[in-house]
């Protein structure tokens, strides 16, 4: 019941096919119209084989990927607002891409090398970082439901992406490093356990937007159903919410990152 199509044709198809559906049927053929923005090259000229300005899409799949080029176009495509279109911009996505293969390798080979089986089940965690990050993932399950139902697939890329790489890469798994080398076999039991848990949530939430290499991982990580395709979607648990963890969490990160910037100010060693 929804039609994807270019503004440019609001009356020249879409008034006609409602006009045309409501005389001949009674109904309307569709109850949402999502338009899509013009896409142009950098000087702000809408790409045409006949100008020679519009790159060949398999081109651009073999140079950065499918999932690289799908995520890359939704991270430079406004609601309501036409795309200006570059190569440079693609790399976005196949970046982000590669740090999802690269926080997925960390994981499997941490869960490897603990020697740890990993069951596909919903695990409670047992350390202050496991809890921050399946609460902050209860927030994100939400907002990425409620953000598609409304069709903006602009925000929900970038929600996805600002997470996936500051929350879950730069902060949570650098914060579990330190404690798995401790070597607690039981802590390290959970942590892992958690990592898996909370990956699978976010590759399905991801999955939409590049199929392949959610699917790869998917595969890899322990799973019950056959395909992520056909995998329940995320939703928020509440028993996981903890928001007096979150607000001690965001105190830990500016005090942390206020003292990266002293460092940094007095040029100060990282090892020092």
């Amino acid at each position: 019941d929804t039609l994807i199509t270019g503004w440019d044709i609001i009356f020249l198809w879409v008034a006609r096919m409602i006009m045309a559906s409501l005389e001949f049927t009674g109904k309307i053929p569709f109850k949402d119209v999502y338009f899509n923005g013009m896409v142009r090259d950098e000087k702000r000229v809408k790409l045409s084989k006949s100008l020679g300005n519009s790159p060949d899409p398999l081109d651009l799949i073999n140079e950065f990927g499918a999932d690289a080029l799908r995520i890359g176009l939704l991270f430079i495509t406004p609601e309501g607002q036409d795309v200006l279109f570059s190569t440079e911009r693609i790399e976005v996505g196949r970046n982000f891409a590669n740090k999802i293969w690269n926080a997925a390798r960390f994981i499997l080979a941490t869960i490897e090398k603990e020697g740890i089986e990993i069951k596909d089940q919903v695990i409670v965690p047992e350390t202050p970082e496991g809890e921050w990050i399946l609460s902050k993932l209860q927030k994100l399950n939400s907002e990425t439901t409620s953000l598609l139902r409304h069709y903006r697939f602009n925000d929900v890329a970038k929600t996805l992406y600002e997470f996936f790489w500051h929350e879950f890469c730069d902060w949570y798994l650098e914060m579990i490093k330190p404690i798995i080398k401790q070597g607690n076999k039981k802590i390290n039991q959970n942590i892992c356990s958690v990592m898996a848990q909370a990956m699978k949530t976010l590759l399905k939430l991801l999955h939409p937007f590049m199929p392949f290499i959610t699917e790869e991982i998917y595969q890899r990580l322990p799973h019950s159903e056959k395909s992520i395709m056909v995998s329940i979607w995320p939703t928020s648990e509440k028993e996981f919410m903890k928001r007096d963890i979150e607000k001690e969490f965001e105190l830990l990160k500016e005090i942390i990152m206020a003292l990266r910037n002293i460092r940094g100010e007095m040029s100060i060693p990282p090892k020092r």
